[in-house]
């Protein structure tokens, strides 16, 4: 599955559910090692991973992705 992705002044992205589930290890503070365990795999395809969400997004660092996937996951509250 595919996910469209926005990502506010940079536009819309597409992101695989993988590189949505890794985005969430980031974001829980796991590092490559740790996210290639979660998922099965190993460091290097971590990497992989990585290389492409940031390539796809124009993100530079897990900081950024971190701060990214939290914000797009938090309810909205809009008041009136």
């Amino acid at each position: 599955m595919i996910w469209h992705v926005e990502f506010g002044s940079m536009g819309i992205c597409v992101l695989t559910c993988r590189q949505l589930q890794v985005a969430q290890l980031v974001a829980m503070g796991l590092n490559n090692r740790e996210i290639g365990r979660t998922l099965g795999t190993t460091q290097a395809v971590t990497q992989n991973y990585l290389s492409a969400i940031f390539d796809r997004t124009g993100m530079g660092n897990r900081l950024e992705l971190a701060l990214w996937y939290i914000r797009s996951t938090q309810p909205t509250h809009k008041y009136l």
